[in-house]
């Protein structure tokens, strides 16, 4: 079993990381180092402009920790990490399956049956607190009459079509689960590069977040990130942890920023808004999103095939182990990610 190891986030961008003989130090102008205890991190994101020295990012590949630099708003601009894991028989097993059309097509089925069934059972428990929302409900019902029809698509494309139509919906109603400060998190729907408001900035970055986390996953077992079922096979897209991510968008991500909204744990000073980015958070905004991601990440939560509750922080080791072993033939099917009730 994995253990949920920390996630350094380095929000302040004029941070610069050093390597220190066998240890990890974060220098600031004009303050005393900090020094890194790399024996409690299984990855470091860097906000920071300031570049990582090379020493710094061979200590990390030296200890398995993988370094990404990001942008303000989450967008990778680059990964370092040590050696690949796992071995050349499970990535042929991989591409054999993905490449075959029947194959490939009956796994994106089940991995969007499993976000649809998680999509409308977050729904179901909001409207089981609230059942004075009645918008909630009628969507719920029609995620189900949608999941019926994905068994009739016939290839690809027809399920994207569908999927994006049940995304719609859901977002369509997203607005009504926000409890809290209405006027500051206002939400007409999901929009991106760069997101427009508050809300749509928390979404982009939690699906950063999980992202990271399903890359170092992948990385771990041995899988390819970039050779998916549902997202395709494009240059420098992780199509293969954005298929696991949809299992998990509304489970873990979204359930995550309705919590920060409405408990009132964001505030609105704690975003800015700028020509190129659009809205985002400020570097103390980051930072308080991470410190509660880290929080979240130790959490339990109960899935199906799995007798105890585990930390969320394994939901990504789980998916990939569950696609690991389906591809090795020590499975008969893989099993989808499914929170239990």
């Amino acid at each position: 079993m994995y253990q949920v190891k920390d996630v350094l986030y380095v929000c302040d961008e004029t941070i610069q990381l050093h390597r220190e003989g066998a240890a990890a130090k974060a220098c600031k102008q004009g303050q005393p180092p900090i020094h890194i205890p790399l024996c409690t991190i299984g990855q470091i994101i860097s906000f920071a402009y300031q570049p990582a020295t090379c020493g710094f990012m061979e200590l990390c590949a030296q200890n398995g920790i993988a370094f990404a630099a990001v942008s303000p708003r989450g967008r990778l601009r680059f990964r370092v990490i040590g050696q690949t894991h796992g071995n050349v028989v499970l990535r042929q097993a991989q591409y054999q399956c993905f490449a075959e059309p029947a194959q490939s097509l009956a796994l994106a089925k089940c991995i969007i049956r499993s976000k649809v069934e998680n999509t409308s059972r977050l729904l179901q428990q909001f409207y089981h607190d609230h059942p004075q929302n009645t918008l909630v409900v009628q969507q719920r019902q029609e995620l189900r009459r949608l999941s019926a029809e994905m068994e009739k698509c016939e290839n690809a494309d027809l399920l994207r079509g569908i999927e994006g139509i049940c995304a719609r919906g859901y977002f369509s109603v997203f607005d009504s689960m926000l409890l809290t400060q209405q006027q500051a998190f206002a939400f007409q729907g999901r929009n991106r590069r760069p997101p427009r408001d508050c809300v749509n900035a928390l979404l982009s970055f939690a699906y950063a977040f999980l992202l990271h986390e399903y890359e170092a996953a992948t990385d771990a077992v041995g899988l390819d990130p970039y050779v998916g079922c549902f997202h395709g096979v494009r240059s420098g897209k992780p199509a293969l942890c954005l298929d696991f991510m949809e299992e998990t968008r509304a489970m873990i991500a979204d359930r995550f920023v309705l919590r920060l909204i409405n408990l009132g744990i964001m505030k609105e000073e704690l975003f800015e808004t700028d020509e190129q980015d659009g809205v985002r958070l400020t570097e103390p905004g980051r930072k308080l999103f991470a410190e509660e991601w880290n929080r979240l990440k130790k959490r339990e939560i109960g899935i199906t095939g799995v007798e105890k509750k585990i930390p969320i922080g394994l939901v990504p080791f789980i998916q990939a182990q569950r696609l690991s072993a389906f591809l090795r033939n020590e499975a008969p099917e893989y099993l989808p990610l499914k929170s239990k009730k």
